[in-house]
């Protein structure tokens, strides 16, 4: 029996082995007690209406811990199946985590005003420039590979630990994209110079703080960074600016402009459905 434990992967002597023999019979083997997979009838909508708040108030919480509340609150030792059965019957689905961008408190309301006006007016944006800069990196690896499953260390790339980039800074309106600007990493300009040049250039119009999702803009950087890495593959700083003026000047047509901006609709019914809070781009 010895030399089967270290077949298993187990380290046992055989006086070890001895003594577990010895032990009485009812100390080795614990009387099983399964956890009932249903709920009483009597208990049913309580338990189902106390799981989906539990879910509603945290939805980090984890399937123990869940059980431990049930057991408290009810008497009711529970297994997972009744769990997971009330979850997919009331509309839950398990989804990684996407992290947006933070909205204090006190800049809430004001995005529900500011998308409640909008809707209220009937703003269509066809007279606005939604304007932003973003940093683009040089990296040439798309996020997924296909490879053999008997090969894969093949879905291993290499990567710069400081990789060059570039800033670039554009807008979208209506009739299409505005001029491109591209800054190099031996470029540098303050935050001060910056206002200016929008104040000077464009007329100032009020937009809620904190709301990178109520700008089009933004849409249209993901979408290039995702051109570049999948079609255009940059290797060099050269290769990436050609890359991002291809982009920009014959990827990005007014069409699309035009789609980006009509999405703004979308993003304010959304805001105001989360109370201000922030919402998927």
């Amino acid at each position: 029996m010895s030399s089967r434990c270290k077949a298993m992967g187990h380290i046992c002597s055989p006086s070890s082995i001895k003594r577990l023999l010895d032990l009485p019979l009812e100390i080795i083997k614990a009387p099983y007690s399964p956890r009932p997979s249903t709920i009483p009838p009597e208990l049913y909508d309580d338990v189902r209406t106390t799981i989906i708040d539990l879910y509603k108030d945290d939805d980090e919480i984890t399937m123990t811990s869940l059980l431990l509340k049930i057991e408290e609150k009810f008497n009711l030792h529970l297994s997972d199946y009744p769990i997971e059965r009330i979850r997919k019957e009331s509309g839950f689905v398990n989804l990684n985590v996407r992290h947006g961008h933070s909205v204090k408190l006190v800049n809430r309301q004001p995005r529900v005003d500011w998308c409640q006006a909008r809707i209220t007016e009937e703003c269509s944006f066809r007279r606005h420039v939604f304007t932003d800069e973003s940093m683009v990196q040089l990296d040439p690896n798309s996020r997924k590979v296909w490879v053999l499953s008997t090969a894969r260390e093949r879905r291993i790339k290499s990567a710069f630990k400081f990789p060059q980039k570039v800033l670039i800074w554009g807008g979208i309106s209506w009739k299409g994209v505005t001029h491109l600007v591209i800054m190099h990493e031996s470029c540098r300009i303050d935050a001060p110079e910056y206002c200016r040049i929008l104040r000077d250039g464009y007329l100032k119009w009020e937009r809620p703080a904190e709301s990178p999702d109520l700008n089009p803009v933004e849409l249209v950087w993901g979408d290039m960074k995702t051109y570049l890495k999948n079609h255009w593959k940059p290797t060099s700083v050269q290769h990436l600016t050609d890359g991002i003026n291809y982009y920009w000047y014959n990827i990005l047509t007014t069409e699309k402009c035009r789609q980006y901006i009509r999405h703004i609709h979308t993003q304010m019914r959304r805001v105001i459905e989360v109370d201000g809070g922030p919402v998927r781009e």
